[in-house]
C-alpha cells in the first residue's frame, strides 16, 4: 500500500533517522570548521612560529607538517562519518523502510 508524503514524515522511525543524521552532520561539521579555524588561526597569528624550521638542521618549517596533520584529520574525519553512517543512520534507513513497508 503506498503511503503518502505527509504519513512517511510523520512515521517516528523516519522521524528518529532524520534526527540521527542531523545530529551526526552538525557534529562532524562543527569537527572541521574547528579544525581549520585552529589551524588557520594559528596560521595568522603564529606566523612566525609556523615558519620556523622543525629543528636547528632542518630547512622545512613547522607549517608543513601542521599542514599534513589537517590534511590527515579531514580524512579520519571522512572516515568516521563513514563508519558512523554505514552503522548506526543505514541501520536507521533500513528500519523505517521496513516499517513503512517501502
Amino acid at each position: 500500500m503506498p503511503h503518502s508524503t505527509a504519513e512517511i514524515l510523520q512515521s517516528p522511525s523516519f522521524q528518529a533517522l532524520l534526527r540521527a543524521r542531523r545530529r551526526v552532520r552538525i557534529t562532524m561539521t562543527l569537527l572541521l570548521l574547528i579544525s581549520y579555524a585552529f589551524f588557520i588561526g594559528g596560521m595568522v597569528l603564529y606566523q612566525d612560529w609556523f615558519a620556523s624550521p622543525i629543528s636547528a638542521e632542518s630547512s622545512i618549517p613547522i607549517g608543513i607538517p601542521a599542514t599534513v596533520l589537517v590534511l590527515i584529520t579531514m580524512v579520519v574525519l571522512q572516515y568516521i562519518y563513514t563508519t558512523i553512517s554505514e552503522r548506526y543512520l543505514d541501520v536507521l534507513q533500513e528500519t523505517a523502510k521496513k516499517e513503512l513497508s517501502l
